[in-house]
């Protein structure tokens, strides 16, 4: 949400809301978990229901990973975060039968030439992340994918999200 004070500039602020519907209209508000840094905004996100589990990545400039545990609906916690992702995240798949995050974004590192200060490039990264430990969660790997004489590489994965679901989701693991 967006908070806002005439003494202070507008303030950004991520949070998890967990809700009892089983009522119908008469929703119940059961908790509220503030996450993320200061002017951080929710880039993507995926809910793995078989695990009770929030994976949320913000952005600024370096951004964080988050798994976040809704095991118990009115306690919600930070399980994990990996700080430092530079760029963005746009797509999550669970692979490797639920033991590795997939996760495709843009990286705006030097590295990989990407969309930071001075240069409009962007690159599309692939990044591996091992969650079989949810308090321990860790990148395995983060690729950029570029084109040898290419100005700029770019996915419709970076854009157009129901096509990137259905696009992954062609992938095989057999």
């Amino acid at each position: 949400y967006n908070s806002c004070n005439r003494r202070r500039r507008s303030q950004v602020k991520n949070l998890l809301l967990t809700v009892d519907i089983s009522k119908g209209k008469q929703p119940k508000l059961l908790a509220t978990l503030p996450f993320g840094k200061p002017r951080e905004t929710v880039r993507g996100t995926m809910f793995d229901a078989n695990r009770r589990v929030l994976y949320a990545i913000t952005a600024v400039r370096r951004d964080p990973l988050y798994a976040i545990s809704f095991a118990n609906p009115e306690r919600p916690r930070i399980l994990s975060q990996i700080d430092g992702l530079s760029g963005d995240i746009h797509l999550f798949r669970l692979v490797n039968q639920g033991k590795v995050l997939l996760a495709v974004g843009r990286d705006n590192s030097k590295s990989c030439r990407g969309f930071g200060r001075g240069n409009w490039r962007s690159s599309v990264a692939v990044s591996l992340f091992d969650i079989r430990n949810l308090k321990k969660v860790r990148l395995i790997q983060r690729r950029c994918v570029t084109m040898k004489h290419a100005r700029n590489t770019y996915s419709g994965i970076n854009r157009n999200r129901d096509q990137a679901h259905k696009m992954i989701g062609m992938y095989s693991e057999g």
